[in-house]
């Protein structure tokens, strides 16, 4: 699979990460309902049983994260397809917090 291809999007990175963890549908961390709407414009779902809204990364390490899941599942693409591991340096950047690797995975400005 071509890296860049499920996060070359907000939206594509939130469809591909909720297939990963929901494989039968999104379900509601607070009722375990199964019917939900999509809010689209907040990238949320909405349980049509008890009206909690959540979004993919709710009940995961990503949750409290302010850093996009677009950029974390880059990171974590890099880190495990890496063939000689990933050291804390890079180069001449000291790579003091995982914050400052994350920052530092950028998408290829033609999306490949």
């Amino acid at each position: 699979m071509e890296a860049t291809e499920p996060f070359s999007d907000p939206n594509a990175c939130i469809s591909y990460f909720a297939t990963l963890r929901w494989p039968d549908g999104p379900v509601c961390p607070k009722c375990e309902g199964k019917e939900h709407y999509y809010l689209a414009s907040r990238c949320i779902w909405k349980c049509k049983k008890c009206a909690k809204q959540f979004s993919v990364k709710v009940g995961t390490i990503f949750e409290e994260s302010a850093i996009p899941l677009k950029k974390w599942l880059m990171a974590l693409w890099m880190i495990t397809n890496a063939k000689n591991g990933v050291s804390a340096t890079n180069g001449k950047t000291k790579m003091a917090t995982v914050g400052g690797f994350i920052g530092s995975c950028e998408m290829p400005a033609d999306g490949g």
